[in-house]
Protein backbone atom coordinates (compact mmCIF):
# COMPACT_ATOMS: atom_id res chain seq x y z
CA UNK A 1 0.00 0.00 0.00
CA UNK A 2 2.86 2.36 0.94
CA UNK A 3 4.68 1.52 -2.29
CA UNK A 4 1.53 2.30 -4.28
CA UNK A 5 1.13 5.66 -2.48
CA UNK A 6 4.75 6.58 -3.11
CA UNK A 7 4.40 5.69 -6.78
CA UNK A 8 1.28 7.84 -7.11
CA UNK A 9 2.99 10.77 -5.37
CA UNK A 10 6.03 10.47 -7.64
CA UNK A 11 3.80 10.39 -10.71
CA UNK A 12 1.97 13.49 -9.48
CA UNK A 13 5.23 15.39 -8.92
CA UNK A 14 6.55 14.43 -12.36
CA UNK A 15 3.27 15.51 -13.95
CA UNK A 16 3.25 18.97 -12.33
CA UNK A 17 5.45 20.73 -14.92
CA UNK A 18 3.26 19.34 -17.69
CA UNK A 19 0.10 20.50 -15.92
CA UNK A 20 1.55 23.99 -15.56
CA UNK A 21 2.72 24.10 -19.17
CA UNK A 22 -0.75 23.06 -20.30
CA UNK A 23 -1.98 26.42 -18.96
CA UNK A 24 0.61 28.27 -21.06
CA UNK A 25 -0.08 29.10 -24.71
CA UNK A 26 2.23 30.27 -27.49
CA UNK A 27 0.95 31.57 -30.82
CA UNK A 28 2.74 32.38 -34.07
CA UNK A 29 1.06 35.21 -35.99
CA UNK A 30 1.82 37.89 -38.52
CA UNK A 31 1.11 39.66 -41.78
CA UNK A 32 2.99 39.32 -45.06
CA UNK A 33 2.69 42.65 -46.87
CA UNK A 34 4.56 44.01 -49.86
CA UNK A 35 3.98 46.90 -52.28
CA UNK A 36 5.09 47.93 -55.74
CA UNK A 37 4.93 51.66 -56.38
CA UNK A 38 5.75 54.37 -58.83
CA UNK A 39 6.73 57.74 -57.37
CA UNK A 40 7.09 61.09 -59.09
CA UNK A 41 8.84 63.40 -56.64
CA UNK A 42 9.72 66.27 -58.92
CA UNK A 43 13.12 67.27 -60.22
CA UNK A 44 15.83 64.66 -59.77
CA UNK A 45 14.98 62.72 -56.61
CA UNK A 46 13.34 59.41 -55.70
CA UNK A 47 11.32 59.05 -58.89
CA UNK A 48 10.72 55.66 -60.47
CA UNK A 49 9.48 52.18 -59.56
CA UNK A 50 10.36 50.15 -56.51
CA UNK A 51 9.31 47.06 -54.56
CA UNK A 52 9.25 47.97 -50.89
CA UNK A 53 7.99 47.16 -47.41
CA UNK A 54 4.94 49.41 -46.88
CA UNK A 55 4.83 48.92 -43.11
CA UNK A 56 2.69 46.49 -41.16
CA UNK A 57 4.47 43.41 -42.51
CA UNK A 58 5.43 41.39 -39.44
CA UNK A 59 5.97 38.01 -37.80
CA UNK A 60 5.53 37.48 -34.09
CA UNK A 61 5.31 35.07 -31.19
CA UNK A 62 3.03 35.72 -28.23
CA UNK A 63 1.83 33.73 -25.29
CA UNK A 64 0.19 33.75 -21.88
CA UNK A 65 0.41 31.71 -18.71
CA UNK A 66 -2.54 31.39 -16.35
CA UNK A 67 -1.40 32.42 -12.87
CA UNK A 68 -4.73 31.79 -11.19
CA UNK A 69 -7.16 34.23 -9.63
CA UNK A 70 -7.96 35.76 -13.01
CA UNK A 71 -4.34 36.85 -13.53
CA UNK A 72 -1.92 35.88 -16.30
CA UNK A 73 1.63 36.54 -17.44
CA UNK A 74 2.07 37.52 -21.08
CA UNK A 75 4.85 38.08 -23.58
CA UNK A 76 5.17 39.15 -27.20
CA UNK A 77 8.13 39.16 -29.58
CA UNK A 78 7.54 40.83 -32.95
CA UNK A 79 9.77 41.76 -35.87
CA UNK A 80 9.40 43.18 -39.35
CA UNK A 81 8.72 40.62 -42.11
CA UNK A 82 10.55 42.37 -45.01
CA UNK A 83 9.49 40.75 -48.28
CA UNK A 84 11.49 43.31 -50.28
CA UNK A 85 14.82 42.08 -48.90
CA UNK A 86 15.24 44.91 -46.41
CA UNK A 87 17.39 44.08 -43.39
CA UNK A 88 15.47 43.41 -40.18
CA UNK A 89 16.33 42.41 -36.63
CA UNK A 90 14.46 40.49 -33.95
CA UNK A 91 12.25 42.58 -31.64
CA UNK A 92 12.19 45.50 -34.10
CA UNK A 93 8.40 45.90 -33.59
CA UNK A 94 6.08 45.67 -30.56
CA UNK A 95 7.90 43.46 -28.08
CA UNK A 96 7.28 43.20 -24.35
CA UNK A 97 6.43 41.23 -21.23
CA UNK A 98 4.04 41.84 -18.35
CA UNK A 99 1.01 40.87 -16.31
CA UNK A 100 -2.72 41.22 -16.94
CA UNK A 101 -6.02 40.55 -15.25
CA UNK A 102 -9.40 42.05 -14.49
CA UNK A 103 -7.50 45.11 -13.22
CA UNK A 104 -5.96 45.83 -16.65
CA UNK A 105 -2.57 45.18 -18.25
CA UNK A 106 0.97 46.17 -17.28
CA UNK A 107 3.78 45.93 -19.82
CA UNK A 108 7.48 46.67 -20.23
CA UNK A 109 9.47 46.72 -23.46
CA UNK A 110 9.26 48.41 -26.86
CA UNK A 111 5.69 49.32 -27.81
CA UNK A 112 3.42 51.76 -29.64
CA UNK A 113 2.84 54.70 -27.31
CA UNK A 114 -0.70 55.51 -26.11
CA UNK A 115 -0.56 58.68 -28.26
CA UNK A 116 0.16 56.72 -31.43
CA UNK A 117 -2.81 54.45 -30.77
CA UNK A 118 -5.13 57.48 -31.05
CA UNK A 119 -3.45 59.14 -34.03
CA UNK A 120 -4.81 59.33 -37.55
CA UNK A 121 -3.06 56.14 -38.62
CA UNK A 122 -5.09 53.92 -36.27
CA UNK A 123 -7.48 51.40 -37.89
CA UNK A 124 -10.11 52.58 -35.40
CA UNK A 125 -10.48 55.84 -37.31
CA UNK A 126 -9.64 54.99 -40.93
CA UNK A 127 -8.52 52.25 -43.31
CA UNK A 128 -5.70 53.89 -45.30
CA UNK A 129 -2.99 53.25 -42.71
CA UNK A 130 -0.21 55.44 -41.33
CA UNK A 131 2.62 54.08 -43.51
CA UNK A 132 2.97 52.74 -47.04
CA UNK A 133 1.48 54.11 -50.25
CA UNK A 134 -0.70 57.05 -49.23
CA UNK A 135 0.25 56.64 -45.57
CA UNK A 136 -1.08 59.59 -43.57
CA UNK A 137 2.12 59.78 -41.47
CA UNK A 138 3.46 61.95 -44.32
CA UNK A 139 1.75 64.74 -42.35
CA UNK A 140 0.09 63.43 -39.20
CA UNK A 141 2.41 63.24 -36.14
CA UNK A 142 5.45 64.26 -38.24
CA UNK A 143 5.97 60.71 -39.53
CA UNK A 144 6.06 57.25 -37.91
CA UNK A 145 9.19 55.77 -36.37
CA UNK A 146 10.68 53.17 -34.07
CA UNK A 147 12.82 55.01 -31.51
CA UNK A 148 16.48 54.92 -32.46
CA UNK A 149 15.87 54.59 -36.21
CA UNK A 150 15.84 57.38 -38.78
CA UNK A 151 16.35 61.12 -38.97
CA UNK A 152 12.84 61.94 -37.73
CA UNK A 153 13.39 60.22 -34.37
CA UNK A 154 13.61 63.32 -32.14
CA UNK A 155 10.61 64.99 -33.80
CA UNK A 156 7.90 62.42 -34.45
CA UNK A 157 4.93 61.74 -32.18
CA UNK A 158 3.83 58.47 -33.85
CA UNK A 159 6.31 56.29 -32.02
CA UNK A 160 7.10 52.68 -31.25
CA UNK A 161 9.25 53.53 -28.25
CA UNK A 162 12.08 51.64 -26.56
CA UNK A 163 12.39 51.32 -22.79
CA UNK A 164 8.66 51.85 -22.23
CA UNK A 165 6.58 51.03 -19.13
CA UNK A 166 2.82 51.22 -19.65
CA UNK A 167 -0.60 50.45 -18.21
CA UNK A 168 -3.82 49.72 -20.14
CA UNK A 169 -7.06 49.92 -18.19
CA UNK A 170 -9.90 47.40 -18.46
CA UNK A 171 -13.04 48.32 -20.38
CA UNK A 172 -15.45 50.44 -18.30
CA UNK A 173 -18.62 50.26 -20.39
CA UNK A 174 -16.76 51.37 -23.51
CA UNK A 175 -14.33 53.75 -21.74
CA UNK A 176 -10.62 52.87 -21.64
CA UNK A 177 -7.37 54.68 -20.89
CA UNK A 178 -3.63 54.03 -21.20
CA UNK A 179 -0.56 55.72 -19.71
CA UNK A 180 3.16 55.22 -20.33
CA UNK A 181 6.59 56.67 -19.60
CA UNK A 182 10.05 55.78 -20.87
CA UNK A 183 13.45 55.26 -19.35
CA UNK A 184 15.95 58.03 -20.08
CA UNK A 185 18.25 56.32 -22.55
CA UNK A 186 19.54 58.73 -25.17
CA UNK A 187 18.41 56.98 -28.37
CA UNK A 188 16.00 59.84 -29.04
CA UNK A 189 18.41 62.74 -28.63
CA UNK A 190 19.94 64.29 -31.72
CA UNK A 191 22.93 62.12 -32.58
CA UNK A 192 21.44 59.08 -30.85
CA UNK A 193 23.63 59.30 -27.74
CA UNK A 194 23.02 56.21 -25.59
CA UNK A 195 24.10 57.60 -22.21
CA UNK A 196 21.51 59.21 -19.91
CA UNK A 197 22.37 62.66 -18.55
CA UNK A 198 24.70 63.23 -21.49
CA UNK A 199 25.50 66.54 -23.14
CA UNK A 200 22.27 66.21 -25.14
CA UNK A 201 20.21 65.91 -21.97
CA UNK A 202 18.29 63.08 -20.35
CA UNK A 203 15.51 62.15 -22.81
CA UNK A 204 12.22 60.91 -21.40
CA UNK A 205 8.73 60.43 -22.82
CA UNK A 206 5.31 60.66 -21.17
CA UNK A 207 2.23 59.52 -23.09
CA UNK A 208 -1.44 58.89 -22.36
CA UNK A 209 -4.78 58.39 -24.05
CA UNK A 210 -8.48 58.04 -23.25
CA UNK A 211 -11.07 56.54 -25.57
CA UNK A 212 -14.70 55.54 -25.81
CA UNK A 213 -16.15 52.97 -28.18
CA UNK A 214 -19.76 51.79 -28.25
CA UNK A 215 -21.54 50.42 -31.30
CA UNK A 216 -20.94 52.63 -34.35
CA UNK A 217 -19.23 55.47 -32.40
CA UNK A 218 -15.55 55.76 -31.41
CA UNK A 219 -13.81 58.79 -29.85
CA UNK A 220 -10.21 59.14 -28.63
CA UNK A 221 -7.88 61.75 -27.12
CA UNK A 222 -4.09 61.47 -26.85
CA UNK A 223 -1.33 63.56 -25.28
CA UNK A 224 2.44 63.13 -25.33
CA UNK A 225 5.42 65.06 -23.94
CA UNK A 226 9.08 64.73 -24.97
CA UNK A 227 11.79 66.01 -22.63
CA UNK A 228 15.31 66.67 -24.00
CA UNK A 229 14.59 65.03 -27.37
CA UNK A 230 15.65 67.79 -29.77
CA UNK A 231 18.31 69.22 -27.43
CA UNK A 232 19.07 69.56 -23.73
CA UNK A 233 16.30 71.60 -22.14
CA UNK A 234 13.73 71.13 -24.90
CA UNK A 235 10.16 70.26 -23.93
CA UNK A 236 7.99 69.31 -26.89
CA UNK A 237 4.42 68.09 -26.74
CA UNK A 238 1.42 67.15 -28.85
CA UNK A 239 -2.26 66.42 -28.44
CA UNK A 240 -4.70 64.80 -30.82
CA UNK A 241 -8.44 64.19 -30.99
CA UNK A 242 -9.95 61.50 -33.23
CA UNK A 243 -13.46 60.25 -33.85
CA UNK A 244 -15.29 57.87 -36.17
CA UNK A 245 -18.87 56.83 -36.88
CA UNK A 246 -20.02 53.81 -38.89
CA UNK A 247 -23.30 53.88 -40.79
CA UNK A 248 -25.18 50.60 -41.34
CA UNK A 249 -21.92 48.62 -40.93
CA UNK A 250 -20.81 49.57 -44.46
CA UNK A 251 -19.77 53.24 -44.44
CA UNK A 252 -17.46 54.90 -41.89
CA UNK A 253 -16.32 58.48 -41.63
CA UNK A 254 -13.38 59.45 -39.43
CA UNK A 255 -11.91 62.77 -38.29
CA UNK A 256 -8.58 63.74 -36.71
CA UNK A 257 -7.20 67.01 -35.33
CA UNK A 258 -3.65 67.39 -34.07
CA UNK A 259 -1.51 70.11 -32.45
CA UNK A 260 2.30 69.82 -32.34
CA UNK A 261 4.62 72.14 -30.39
CA UNK A 262 8.44 72.24 -30.44
CA UNK A 263 9.95 74.46 -27.73
CA UNK A 264 12.42 77.27 -28.35
CA UNK A 265 14.83 78.32 -25.58
CA UNK A 266 15.67 81.74 -27.00
CA UNK A 267 12.32 83.49 -27.33
CA UNK A 268 10.45 81.46 -24.66
CA UNK A 269 6.83 80.63 -25.51
CA UNK A 270 6.64 83.15 -28.35
CA UNK A 271 9.39 81.29 -30.18
CA UNK A 272 7.84 77.82 -29.98
CA UNK A 273 7.17 76.27 -33.38
CA UNK A 274 3.55 75.14 -33.45
CA UNK A 275 1.62 73.33 -36.16
CA UNK A 276 -2.01 72.31 -36.44
CA UNK A 277 -3.30 69.66 -38.83
CA UNK A 278 -6.64 68.01 -39.52
CA UNK A 279 -7.87 65.10 -41.56
CA UNK A 280 -11.05 63.42 -42.77
CA UNK A 281 -11.29 59.73 -43.74
CA UNK A 282 -13.99 57.64 -45.41
CA UNK A 283 -14.27 53.84 -45.74
CA UNK A 284 -17.01 52.23 -47.83
CA UNK A 285 -17.52 48.48 -48.08
CA UNK A 286 -19.24 48.58 -51.44
CA UNK A 287 -20.37 44.98 -51.37
CA UNK A 288 -18.87 41.52 -51.44
CA UNK A 289 -15.06 41.74 -51.63
CA UNK A 290 -14.96 45.37 -52.80
CA UNK A 291 -14.11 48.43 -50.68
CA UNK A 292 -13.13 52.05 -51.19
CA UNK A 293 -11.03 54.21 -48.87
CA UNK A 294 -10.29 57.93 -49.09
CA UNK A 295 -8.40 60.48 -47.03
CA UNK A 296 -7.72 64.20 -47.04
CA UNK A 297 -5.04 65.54 -44.67
CA UNK A 298 -4.21 69.23 -44.26
CA UNK A 299 -1.19 70.71 -42.46
CA UNK A 300 -1.45 74.40 -41.65
CA UNK A 301 1.57 76.71 -41.79
CA UNK A 302 3.64 76.87 -38.62
CA UNK A 303 3.64 79.73 -36.12
CA UNK A 304 6.32 81.02 -33.71
CA UNK A 305 9.53 82.99 -34.13
CA UNK A 306 11.85 79.95 -34.20
CA UNK A 307 13.78 79.19 -37.39
CA UNK A 308 14.39 75.43 -37.50
CA UNK A 309 13.76 72.31 -39.56
CA UNK A 310 12.09 69.78 -37.25
CA UNK A 311 11.67 66.65 -39.34
CA UNK A 312 9.03 67.59 -41.93
CA UNK A 313 7.81 70.53 -39.84
CA UNK A 314 9.53 73.77 -40.86
CA UNK A 315 9.68 76.75 -38.52
CA UNK A 316 10.42 79.96 -40.45
CA UNK A 317 9.57 82.67 -37.92
CA UNK A 318 5.95 82.70 -39.01
CA UNK A 319 6.70 83.74 -42.60
CA UNK A 320 4.13 81.23 -43.86
CA UNK A 321 4.11 78.87 -46.82
CA UNK A 322 4.99 75.83 -44.66
CA UNK A 323 1.72 73.90 -45.00
CA UNK A 324 0.73 70.98 -47.21
CA UNK A 325 -2.19 68.76 -48.13
CA UNK A 326 -2.47 65.07 -48.98
CA UNK A 327 -5.18 63.38 -51.07
CA UNK A 328 -5.48 59.58 -51.00
CA UNK A 329 -7.84 57.24 -52.85
CA UNK A 330 -7.69 53.47 -52.48
CA UNK A 331 -9.60 50.50 -53.90
CA UNK A 332 -9.42 47.21 -52.02
CA UNK A 333 -10.32 43.68 -53.05
CA UNK A 334 -10.47 40.85 -50.50
CA UNK A 335 -9.88 37.36 -51.88
CA UNK A 336 -10.66 36.02 -48.40
CA UNK A 337 -10.66 37.20 -44.78
CA UNK A 338 -6.87 36.86 -44.77
CA UNK A 339 -5.71 37.76 -48.30
CA UNK A 340 -6.31 41.09 -50.02
CA UNK A 341 -4.91 43.59 -52.50
CA UNK A 342 -5.19 47.37 -52.62
CA UNK A 343 -4.57 49.85 -55.42
CA UNK A 344 -3.72 53.32 -54.12
CA UNK A 345 -3.24 56.80 -55.59
CA UNK A 346 -1.86 59.63 -53.43
CA UNK A 347 -0.99 63.24 -54.18
CA UNK A 348 0.94 65.44 -51.74
CA UNK A 349 1.05 69.20 -52.42
CA UNK A 350 3.64 71.30 -50.56
CA UNK A 351 3.45 75.05 -50.02
CA UNK A 352 6.46 77.04 -51.25
CA UNK A 353 8.49 76.59 -48.04
CA UNK A 354 7.31 73.10 -47.00
CA UNK A 355 9.15 69.78 -47.40
CA UNK A 356 6.63 67.05 -46.48
CA UNK A 357 7.06 63.80 -48.41
CA UNK A 358 5.46 60.39 -48.88
CA UNK A 359 8.30 58.28 -50.22
CA UNK A 360 12.04 59.02 -50.04
CA UNK A 361 12.25 62.81 -49.78
CA UNK A 362 11.96 65.98 -51.85
CA UNK A 363 14.97 67.78 -53.27
CA UNK A 364 13.74 71.32 -52.61
CA UNK A 365 11.01 72.98 -50.54
CA UNK A 366 7.74 73.35 -52.40
CA UNK A 367 8.08 70.20 -54.50
CA UNK A 368 4.97 68.03 -54.85
CA UNK A 369 4.78 64.21 -54.94
CA UNK A 370 2.54 61.74 -56.71
CA UNK A 371 2.68 58.08 -55.65
CA UNK A 372 0.60 55.15 -56.84
CA UNK A 373 0.93 51.40 -56.70
CA UNK A 374 -0.31 47.98 -55.64
CA UNK A 375 -0.12 46.41 -52.17
CA UNK A 376 -0.75 42.74 -51.34
CA UNK A 377 -1.41 41.51 -47.79
CA UNK A 378 -1.85 38.08 -46.19
CA UNK A 379 -2.63 37.70 -42.49
CA UNK A 380 -1.63 34.52 -40.66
Amino acid sequence: MKKKSVALMAAAVLAMPFAVSAKSTVQIYGKARVAYLHADSGAGVNSGDTLFNPGGSKIGFKGTEDLGGGNAAWFQLEETFPLDGEDASWTSRNTGIGLKGNWGLFGAGQWDTPYKQIGGGSDTWQGIGDTGIGGVDAIISNRDTTAGNGTHVPYTFARRHKGLLWYDSPDFGGFRFSAAFSDNRGDDAVGGVNTPDSATGSPRLYSLNASYGNGPLAIGFGYEKHKDFVRSGSNDDAWTLSGAYKFAQVFRIGLNYEHLKYSDDVAADSGDTQRNSWAVFADWHVGGPHSLHAAYVKANSTSGSQVATLGSVVGNAGAGGTGANLWVLQYGYAFSKRTSVAMTYARLNNDDNANYFQYGAVANPGQDQTVYGLTMSHVF
